[in-house]
């Protein structure tokens, strides 16, 4: 499967528990105690449930799931999950034809967001990261100087050339783009390339120069510009960087890990740097070293991605709370406190891109997760990786679809009913096809067509409750369509469209409505 498309915008038997594994990983383990303490946080706290149906439903099945290795399929899924699943990229030997695996690298370089699935094809990741070595051009127009164009012609004679993806190519990328702010949304960008990087040169090169780079970075200050001169950034090039080797860590001998931390304590400790310096940097460094650590007060606002990557289950549980959790860090959250999180609120698929939080949640045998490939099978734009997901898992899914279909909730009934007849023709017809992405112009025509359909059922609505009610049915569509069209975050920029529509005297109803 080739990725999804990125698009330029501004912006799962139990198991028995297996102590082996194919590769030696160091992972910060969560123990039994850990395990227990959070388990009754989660048994104390109020449930939000959904509906009383659903979750009877779902419990009949074995919901909710307990965290850990039972989660998973296979005890080959679970040791993925031990080494940092999906926190890693593989690579794939699809043919595609060179033109068209150019095209979409290109695409990916000049994205925001690159939305490369947990599988690339290597015919697309090679030019990437020899592209990756000039860097994202985003911008070439008349508002922008010419160097970016400039560049794209350097760029794709690199992205055709016969360069070898090695260490040196990395290290000469670390260094080109790991200083000062680097690339505007590196937070997106440089995970992706470390973990492609890994499938070409191994987890140990990798994770060297990483290390040898941010020790660079941690003495170089002068380089890093107005970057360097906040202690509590946390948002520059280095520190997205920083941020993906404790997950690198997890997948190399557990001699070579102690040893690469141990380099992290060569750099100063926050409080002997320089009061205007990047002490958050040096901070995170002397935590990756000792992730036991009690989080220094300049990683505050990192407080929870530090928990994920030492498995620190109790935090997490305090912190699942938080909306968003739910999908920027779902798989890992239901790894480490089971997928009772499904039932806490009103969950919803609604603006995600739809094949990246199937590869998430892909390996997760649990009745919850069924619900909502089914939720994504309904849309356009996750018909065909959900409908994968069903299709490969029918057996299992089937019969909790059925009974999910069999209940008064139109819309559970009409995405479980959907479930199933897309199983079925799966199985009499083949695979299913990948739809191609809405233009823009046909976007705009949906957009149209759903605000237009908004502003009749507004000015009609007999009372406020109404009014929210449609203006939820259509921030769902709305979504639905820029899920259609590619794009990464399709809930954005909804109530701007309002004043374009003369719908303005609801925008800040319809920011309530959709919070």
């Amino acid at each position: 499967m080739a990725p999804s498309s990125p698009r330029n915008t501004t912006k799962t038997e139990k198991l028995t528990p297996k102590t082996t594994s194919s590769r030696k990983s160091a992972p910060a383990k969560t123990t039994k105690a850990q395990s227990v303490k959070a388990q009754k946080l989660l048994e104390g706290a109020p449930a939000k449930s959904r509906k009383p149906d659903i979750v009877a439903v779902l419990a009949e099945f074995g919901f909710p799931t307990g965290p850990g290795r039972g989660l998973c399929f296979t005890c080959e899924d679970a040791d993925l999950f031990e080494r940092g699943y999906p926190e890693l990229r593989r690579l794939t030997d699809e043919p595609i034809e060179p033109k068209r695996a150019f095209e979409l690298a290109e695409k990916a370089l000049d994205a925001i967001d690159p939305c490369f699935r947990i599988d690339v094809p290597r015919a697309i990741a090679k030019p990437f990261l020899l592209g990756y070595r000039v860097g994202p051009l985003l911008f070439v127009d008349s508002n922008h100087p010419t160097k970016n164009a400039q560049l794209r012609v350097e760029r794709a004679a690199l992205m055709h050339s016969d360069r070898a993806i090695d260490q040196k190519l990395l290290d000469e990328t670390l260094e080109q783009h790991g200083f000062d702010m680097g690339d505007t949304y590196a937070s997106w960008r440089w995970p992706k390339v470390l973990y492609l990087y890994e499938e070409f040169i191994g987890t140990e090169k990798v994770a060297r120069s990483v290390a040898k780079f941010l020790i660079l970075a941690a003495k170089e200050l002068k380089r890093w510009g107005f970057a360097g001169q906040d202690p509590y950034r946390t948002n520059a090039a280095a520190h997205y960087i920083a941020l993906t080797l404790p997950w690198l860590l997890r997948r190399v001998e557990s001699t070579i890990a102690d040893e690469i931390r141990a380099q992290m304590l060569e750099v100063p400790a926050p409080e002997k740097m320089p009061t205007q310096s990047p002490r958050a940097f040096g901070a995170m460094l002397h935590w990756i070293a000792n992730p036991s650590r009690n989080v220094h007060e300049t990683l505050k606002c990192l407080e929870f991605p530090l928990a994920l990557r030492r498995d620190d289950a109790e935090f997490v549980v305090r912190e699942s709370k938080n909306p968003k959790v739910i999908y920027w860090s779902f798989a890992r959250v239901c790894w480490l406190m089971g997928t009772r999180l499904l039932v806490d609120r009103d969950v919803t698929v609604r603006g995600q891109d739809f094949p990246r939080l199937v590869d998430k949640i892909a390996l997760f045998r649990d009745p919850g997760v069924v619900r909502l490939m089914a939720q994504m099978a309904a849309q356009r734009a996750g018909k065909k990786a959900a409908g994968d997901w069903l299709k490969k898992h029918a057996d299992y899914a089937r019969p909790i679809l059925e009974k999910l279909a069999s209940l008064e909730d139109e819309k559970e009934v009409k995405a479980a009913r959907l479930a199933l007849e897309l199983i079925e023709t799966v199985q009499q017809k083949g695979p299913i096809v990948e739809a191609l992405p809405l233009d823009d112009d046909a976007l705009e025509r949906e957009v149209e067509g759903i605000f237009e359909e908004l502003g009749k059922r507004l000015r009609k609505a007999p009372h406020r409750d109404a009014e929210v009610a449609a203006i939820r049915e259509a921030y769902d569509a709305y979504a639905e369509a820029r899920s259609a069209a590619g794009d990464p975050i399709p809930e954005a920029y909804f109530t701007h469209r309002f004043g374009d529509f003369g719908l303005g005297k609801w925008a800040m109803l319809a920011v309530d409505a959709i919070d």
